[in-house]
């Protein structure tokens, strides 16, 4: 995995908060809210804000997609959403790892069938890896960037995958096991053109370019219609891709030969269909929704959620809220000569009020962190220190460089006073320090303009 020069201030963790409709189901609200057994049957409309790039888990990166697609194919691993932990799924256990950490090996369940009733085995594993791999396949290379140290993958059996990497990857087992979903060979692959090539050529782009089968198949596998066709859209997951029409919605319906049953219960195939519906603005999604036409919102802004949202008013509307392991940041770019000295980040990362941005822009639905990992995990180090909001402290970071002359100046910033000063903000960070007092160290030898795009 690569890693870029922007240095990140974890400003606030996300809570999610979503809609729910109950207006479809014979059930009463007061049995809905008591629980009760959910039952196979009816359809399910959820909103999306627009239509995916496609459902090929390997071509295709947006969160809209991987809403979708998660229902249709499935990776060797699963999550346990109420611990985080990885838990077994295609695979029969979690892998067996050697000492050097170098070699993962996964046994597969031999009951695991695809949705056209053939069966899952060790060659369709490797050549999903193969297909990551491939650098030809231009759609595919911010999925193959966790897959850097991955080098060979080998099948002692139809139901044993051995992957060895170049170097130990500290997430290494969720890369492997829960990072992509496996794909049917015989599907994705009818000339079977993965034979042709090792592991060792897709780690070698000179290699894969004198390969005639590499790009013939990367050109194939990553054509528009593998995106999106209905006969090629097959996997082992609880759903089937069944209707996409364009800007309007996506249907699946359900998995009748589903090889795990009710067995896991983050796939279970209840409803009969599921409706993914295209709103492209939010305000008219909830319209949509009041009016029936809508069961489910995953996202909504946190404004809209609190001032345009009563449920007592519309009783067959539930409104909830749940903590995601999302988290937002401000970056600065160490490649720039201004935010170069560490001294100079740590000031300005003294001058985040993350209180009141969490107050004021998610309205109360976020909480402070101070790292990128989620605060369930036991890697979550909860002694990082924290860079408190605090302008007196932030002063004593200002860095001082030979010919330079350190400057402070404090200021507003306003929406009307960025516009008339050469200070040049992404539009996220207007919106984010609006009134929000911030210490500028800065060199009066740098330039007028600051683009800290």
């Amino acid at each position: 995995m690569k890693f870029s020069s922007i240095q990140r201030v974890a400003v606030f963790a996300i809570f999610t908060i979503a809609l729910i409709s109950c207006n479809k189901s014979n059930n009463t609200i007061q049995e809905q809210a008591a629980g009760g057994k959910p039952e196979k049957g009816d359809w399910i409309i959820i909103h999306q804000l627009s239509d995916p790039e496609g459902l090929n888990p390997i071509t295709t990166s947006d969160a809209g997609a991987r809403n979708v697609f998660s229902k249709i194919f499935e990776p060797l691993l699963d999550v346990d959403y109420a611990t985080s932990e990885l838990t077994p799924n295609i695979a029969a256990a979690l892998p067996t790892l050697s000492d050097d950490h170098l070699t993962y090996t996964f046994t597969l369940k031999k009951n695991v069938t695809f949705s056209d009733g053939k069966p899952l085995t060790s060659k369709d594993v490797i050549f999903t890896l193969k297909a990551v791999k491939n650098p030809l396949l231009i759609d595919g290379a911010a999925l193959r960037n966790y897959y850097e140290s991955l080098v060979d993958v080998t099948a002692p059996d139809d139901y044993t995958v051995v992957m060895t990497l170049n170097k130990p990857y500290f997430i290494a087992d969720a890369v492997l096991g829960n990072n992509v979903p496996i794909f049917p060979k015989h599907i994705f692959d009818p000339k079977n053109l993965t034979d042709n090539f090792t592991f060792a050529e897709t780690n070698s782009l000179e290699k894969a370019q004198a390969n005639a089968s590499m790009k013939e198949f990367a050109e194939w596998f990553g054509a528009a219609e593998r995106k999106r066709d209905v006969k090629t859209m097959v996997g082992s997951g609880p759903y089937i891709l069944e209707e996409w029409r364009t800007g309007e919605s996506i249907r699946l319906k359900r998995n009748d030969k589903y090889w795990n049953g009710s067995n896991n219960p983050n796939m279970v195939g209840y409803p009969d269909k599921l409706v993914y519906k295209t709103v492209n603005d939010r305000n008219t999604a909830l319209t949509t929704m009041k009016n029936g036409d809508l069961d489910f919102i995953e996202y909504m802004p946190p404004k809209l959620y609190v001032e345009s949202l009563d449920t007592t008013a519309v009783p067959f509307l539930k409104k909830t809220s749940y903590i995601y392991p999302v988290y937002s940041y401000i970056g600065w770019n160490a490649s720039r000569p201004i935010f170069a000295d560490k001294r100079t980040r740590q000031g300005l990362s003294h001058l985040v009020d993350r209180e009141r941005l969490i107050k004021s822009i998610a309205l109360g639905f976020a909480m402070p962190t101070s790292s990128p990992v989620d605060f369930h995990r036991p890697e979550h180090d909860k002694d990082l220190p924290v860079y408190d909001y605090n302008p007196e402290k932030a002063k004593n970071y200002s860095p001082k460089r030979a010919g330079m002359i350190a400057t402070a100046m404090e200021f507003w910033i306003e929406c009307s006073m960025v516009k008339k000063s050469n200070l040049v903000l992404p539009l996220w960070s207007i919106k984010a320090m609006k009134c929000v007092r911030i210490l500028l160290l800065f060199s009066a030898m740098n330039s007028k303009k600051w683009e800290l795009m």
